[in-house]
């Protein structure tokens, strides 16, 4: 579920900031390098891009911590369920000891 949504938060992002370049570009094309002179706009696209390329290298790098946690979390849960194993098998085996000494004890007796 969750690399689902990344792929597609990643995918709108990138569609976007490529609108976004490409109405950048149109407007260069169209006015040329006055519109850049003579406005404040430019600074804004500026301003924009630059959020955008923050927000996504933001997002990028939770999801990242978010993929480490899980996979921290999953080791973690392996390894305990091996020490549960060995837990098990070694009681297992002491239990087998005393039903063994309890027999030979039995036999003893009668």
């Amino acid at each position: 579920m969750g690399d689902r949504q990344t792929t597609f938060v990643m995918l709108v992002w990138l569609v976007a900031t490529l609108l976004f370049f490409g109405l950048i570009g149109f407007r260069l094309w169209d006015q040329g390098l006055d519109w850049l002179r003579q406005s404040t706009e430019p600074l804004v696209a500026v301003g924009i891009i630059a959020l955008s390329c923050y927000l996504a290298l933001m997002f990028s790098q939770s999801n990242s911590e978010a993929k480490k946690e899980r996979d921290r979390r999953a080791r973690d849960h392996t390894e305990m369920m091996r020490e549960i194993r060995a837990l098990d098998s070694y009681l297992t085996a002491q239990m087998r000891g005393v039903a063994s000494a309890v027999d030979d004890l039995d036999r003893n007796r009668g």
